[in-house]
């Protein structure tokens, strides 16, 4: 049998189509969502229903709106932080027998639309947009999956009024990803680099890495990046399904992955394939602002690989809002995993599943599926700088959060972490350890 609800709404705008969808289909897994602006074919209907209006009808969930869906264009908001049942909010809306005392749809609509990313401001080194310039970040809630504890709320609140309502249960997912940004450490590299690099060692006495490049020029070990045997290996062991996105831009300040010309760069093209796994692109750091230069980086890729590329990553996570995106929809990829932030690992649209992507500049929502992740290896290493030994403890509260919500994890790994050399040492075995814990 079908669950289907009715929403009122005086207008039926584009945003309230959309958030009602993700929030009552898509987390609350409604089969049918119908809307109307009509008051009294509501009042008269027999389904279960939602009141989204300024109006209070006796016995209906009832959500005041603030105004935010109805508008067109990016405007700064005026946001003011209360907390209730606990979770924070924004969008308050004090009226006499609400069921929230603020907006929950244009609350979770500002999260997970990132109406932030497109206000001015202050952008890293990189021109990011960062955790710290985030809203929940200041206000303290990066951790928590937010829209999906907000999504639970208002399922009590609807049990309340329907309690013969029976919803699916939605199921805990993990999915490991891997960035491939540098397939080599030393092979396949031009001799300027080879040569470059070796006296760079030479001039600082780094015993080790001149010990391993010597080794494998020599044949006589691996190169200590070409990690991809032990990491199918982990696939087999605790049955995943990871996502390998793989760099094929050409070479520049922050893309110094081999050439994607080269016998090495096809041979680990060959040996990923060998093994079915799926792979998306990881567009370099100098295409994030150029169309051209992604479709040739997608078409290089699609030929290597004889299969269509619907699946992204960023280099570095660059996402400029709404121009990434709108430019990845346009060269047909369908899935993208880069809304996380380098900086701190938890819940960048304070989401913990995949979602449609809604162009604020377009006001439209697309076909293009955001997966959010919530950790990533060189978040706590290079930029939080948590001790090995610290990293599984940092990473539990944001893995029970998403299986509290019984969410998605997403993690992103490089295969030059599974290196166990330089300031990799331990990296391995930590690792597995998260990944215990992460399945």
């Amino acid at each position: 049998m079908k669950n289907s609800i009715l929403v009122y709404t005086p207008i039926i705008q584009p945003r309230i189509r959309y958030v009602f969808e993700l929030v009552l289909g898509d987390l609350l897994l409604f089969d049918n969502i119908i809307f109307t602006e009509v008051l009294d074919d509501f009042i008269s209907s027999e389904e279960l229903k939602i009141n989204y209006s300024q109006y209070y009808i006796d016995n209906i969930p009832f959500v005041v709106p603030s105004g935010l869906l109805s508008e067109e264009g990016v405007q700064t908001q005026d946001l003011v932080f209360e907390t209730y049942r606990t979770l924070p909010y924004a969008f308050g809306q004090e009226k006499a027998k609400a069921s929230l005392p603020f907006d929950l749809f244009s609350f979770l609509f500002y999260l997970v639309s990132r109406y932030e990313e497109y206000l001015p401001f202050e952008a890293d080194e990189h021109g990011r947009f960062t955790a710290l310039r985030s809203i929940a970040y200041q206000q303290g809630f990066l951790h928590l999956p937010v829209v999906d504890l907000w999504t639970l709320e208002l399922k009590k609140i609807l049990l309340e009024h329907y309690p013969n309502l029976k919803l699916p249960e939605q199921q805990y997912q993990f999915t490991p990803t891997y960035d491939i940004d540098y397939a080599y450490a030393f092979k396949y590299k031009s001799a300027w680099r080879q040569t470059g690099a070796f006296f760079r060692s030479l001039l600082k006495g780094d015993g080790e890495d001149l010990k391993l490049r010597l080794g494998t020029f020599l044949h006589l070990r691996k190169d200590p990046f070409y990690t991809f045997g032990y990491m199918l290996d982990l696939d087999k062991r605790f049955d995943l399904n990871p996502i390998y996105f793989l760099h094929i831009g050409d070479n520049g300040p922050y893309d110094k992955n081999i050439r994607y010309t080269s016998k090495g760069y096809k041979g680990m093209v060959e040996f990923l394939l060998s093994a079915k796994v799926p792979i998306g692109i990881h567009p370099s750091y100098e295409s994030n602002r150029n169309f051209k230069k992604v479709e040739e980086e997608i078409l290089r890729l699609s030929n290597y690989t004889k299969q269509s590329i619907t699946k992204s990553r960023q280099h570095y996570v660059k996402v400029h809002q709404p121009q990434t995106y709108q430019n990845l929809i346009k060269l047909g990829i369908k899935e993208d995993y880069s809304m996380g932030y380098a900086n701190q690992n938890g819940f960048r649209a304070s989401i913990a599943r995949p979602f449609k992507w809604y162009d604020l500049e377009k006001e439209q929502a697309t076909e293009l599926i955001v997966y959010p992740f919530q950790l990533m290896d060189v978040t706590f290493k290079n930029y939080q700088e948590v001790s090995l030994s610290d990293i599984p403890k940092q990473a539990q509260p944001i893995i029970d959060a998403t299986k509290q919500v019984k969410g998605h994890l997403i993690c992103t790994w490089h295969n030059s972490s599974f290196c166990e050399h330089w300031t990799w040492k331990g990296w391995s075995a930590m690792y597995e350890e998260l990944l215990v814990k992460m399945k």
